[in-house]
């Protein structure tokens, strides 16, 4: 799993800070790793905060911009259900939105296509 944050760390909102000083990582990977069913060692958070400058959107001051975080999730296989995929997102969003001290409508997660068969570790591909 990957995250992007346009933001202050939450334990420290008032600068900003860099990723190996945020203490939320640990707890993001824990969490996201029992959402997702995850074996030990298989959850990875990379978190790579964006200063609010170098962040926009269109038609939107700087002042009235939401700061997003967006949650990238690269699995072996996504569920095929849409049940079982809402869930997924569902519980995701609500952890990281409380975790980081956001409101889940600015947590925005993207499901990357299956990794089997196209990614590879060390050499070996993931089949």
């Amino acid at each position: 799993m990957y995250r992007k944050q346009n933001d202050a760390c939450p334990e420290d909102p008032d600068r900003w800070r860099n990723t190996s000083e945020c203490k939320c990582d640990r707890e993001i990977a824990d969490r996201a790793g029992e959402i997702l069913h995850s074996a030990p060692g298989q959850t990875w958070v990379l978190m790579d905060r964006i200063a609010p400058k170098q962040y926009a959107e269109n038609r939107v001051a700087a002042e009235d911009l939401p700061h997003p975080v967006f949650v990238s999730v690269l699995k072996y296989q996504a569920p095929s259900d849409a049940v079982q995929l809402q869930s997924e997102i569902t519980a995701l969003t609500s952890t990281i939105a409380a975790l980081l001290d956001h409101h889940p409508e600015n947590v925005h997660i993207i499901y990357e296509p299956d990794a089997r068969g196209r990614l590879a570790f060390g050499g070996k591909l993931v089949t």
